[in-house]
């Protein structure tokens, strides 16, 4: 399975966006503290912490076309790769369970 056969699974957008509204709703920091920003608050900030946002992006990243810094590129890579894995086994469960 090639990484652009995954990102056009439906399966990867459900996963894409359990992953993106498990960020967003992250518990309260406790009182006193404060969370430290991530390349995610600043993807959110720019408004790609969407599937859509973060699947065009990925393209443009792949594609050496993007314009964000390096640490946002690197977590929109990490974030694809580790939705793209989650995909693959995924797939690969249903494949062994078809099968019995």
């Amino acid at each position: 399975m090639k990484v652009k056969d995954i990102i056009k699974d439906d399966k990867f957008n459900e996963f894409l966006g359990y992953e993106i509204e498990a960020y967003n709703n992250r518990p309260a920091p406790q009182e006193g503290y404060r969370y430290r920003r991530t390349p995610y608050d600043a993807l959110k900030d720019a408004g790609i912490f969407t599937v859509e946002g973060i699947r065009e992006t990925f393209i443009k990243v792949a594609n050496l076309e993007s314009g964000l810094p390096k640490s946002q590129r690197d977590a929109i890579t990490g974030l694809v790769f580790r939705v793209a894995q989650t995909v693959v086994n995924y797939r690969a469960k249903q494949e062994v369970e078809a099968k019995k």
